[in-house]
């Protein structure tokens, strides 16, 4: 029988790698996707990349951010403010104040979490 998931801890959580900050996969969604827990480091912005199999909700919790679209242009983003990115379309963000920024990200579409970055250097 597998684990029972109605209840996430903090323990819970799966660290990734992520040079822009740190990143912890807190769920993941039946069929494929979850939900991730984004913290910026001070300043170091998160270059353009794009999700090949699945789109993503950016949910600002805390901080702001400027978010870039490709094709949509580029927003200021503030606490309890969203973006919408569809699969496949590449997107960069990075932090506008000092401190850090902290996102909320759902990534669904039925697949496991994949980031196919741009050269290095290009960012939002």
């Amino acid at each position: 029988m597998a684990a029972d998931k109605s209840f996430i801890k903090r323990d819970d959580r799966q660290e990734l790698a992520a040079y822009w900050g740190r990143m912890w996969k807190v769920v993941s969604l039946e069929g494929g996707g979850g939900l991730f827990l984004v913290q910026f480091a001070d300043g170091v912005a998160h270059r353009w990349h794009h999700h090949p199999r699945h789109a993503e909700i950016v949910y600002v919790a805390s901080g702001s951010i400027e978010q870039a679209i490709d094709g949509r242009g580029a927003a200021k983003l503030a606490a309890g403010d969203a973006a919408v990115i569809p699969r496949g379309v590449r997107h960069a963000a990075r932090p506008l104040e000092p401190g850090t920024a902290v996102l909320v990200v759902l990534m669904g579409d039925g697949h496991d979490y994949e980031s196919v970055e741009d050269p290095a250097g290009a960012t939002a």
